[in-house]
């Protein structure tokens, strides 16, 4: 199961909240240590892989710091971190080098294939920088659209793609957001779609679908279900041990944009963390 395997050997199999049993300060530690080791890699030896291998573990910190201290700093500086991982990793996938700055300024040289991953890692790459308060990145993400996409994406998945770019319509106001939506829908609905798709991109979806239309009784019910759909997928056997169910990145990310339209979130959750700067978190 791997390094994160490792750690969860007692999680338990099916409980609501699947990190309640966890010693998650230890973990944290551990985690955060996890992150010092490959950072100093990458600083040492900059290179793809190392990018790759630092925005792994960014993420699985941040999923870690939503359960142990959600909304404060530490939690804020590996999704402010993670984002920037993210936008880094397209950036050399152009392929072009592209400057980082952790604890020092590194340069990452090109990637030399085309890389696994990347509408994904756009997708989490915005929602980071949004939760963040990374607003350069998150704007600087637009650059890279569904064609450049599908240029350099090495596995490609046509749903997660059309995702992506019902994101971008969102965020650009595009006259043509509503038929991107409808793409996307038709996409993660398709019989052949696999569960993460369905189940997670397609709450996404439908929550975003709501704050949209401004029904606040239809994004209720539909972060209700996602948060549901969430805890399912992730607290399934052969998941359960991995960090990214610690935390419903795509979910928080549309609590924090219905926030930052003045639409409150009456949903709670322990896998819901959404603001750092007002404290609005899971209760």
């Amino acid at each position: 199961m791997g390094f994160f395997g490792n750690l969860f050997r007692s999680t338990p199999r099916n409980a609501s909240a699947h990190f309640a049993a966890i010693d998650m300060p230890q973990l944290a530690e551990r985690v955060q240590q996890l992150v010092n080791e490959r950072l100093a890699i990458l600083e040492a030896t900059p290179s793809y892989p190392a990018l790759r291998s630092v925005h792994f573990t960014l993420k699985a910190h941040a999923a870690v710091q939503a359960a142990v201290a959600p909304g404060e700093r530490a939690w804020s500086r590996a999704l402010w971190w993670g984002a920037m991982a993210s936008e880094a990793l397209l950036a050399c996938a152009r392929p072009s080098s592209f400057e980082v700055y952790f604890n020092r300024e590194v340069t990452v040289p090109p990637a030399v294939e085309p890389a696994p991953g990347l509408a994904g890692i756009w997708r989490e790459g915005l929602q980071m920088a949004v939760l963040a308060g990374y607003d350069e990145v998150a704007s600087a993400l637009q650059r890279f659209d569904i064609q450049w996409l599908r240029a350099r994406e090495a596995t490609s998945c046509e749903a997660e793609l059309l995702y992506v770019h019902a994101l971008q319509g969102w965020l650009s106001r595009a006259p043509d957001l509503g038929e991107r939506m409808v793409a996307a829908a038709e996409a993660i609905a398709r019989p052949d779609a696999d569960d993460f798709v369905l189940r997670l991109l397609g709450a996404e979806l439908e929550c975003l679908y709501a704050l949209g239309t401004g029904d606040r009784g239809r994004l209720h019910a539909a972060l209700t279900s996602g948060l549901e759909q969430h805890r399912t997928y992730w607290t399934r056997s052969e998941r359960v041990t991995k960090p990214d169910g610690f935390f419903a990145l795509g979910l928080s990310f549309v609590a924090r944009l219905a926030t930052a339209r003045g639409v409150a979130v009456d949903v709670r959750s322990p896998y819901l963390v959404y603001s750092a700067a007002s404290g609005s978190t899971s209760s």
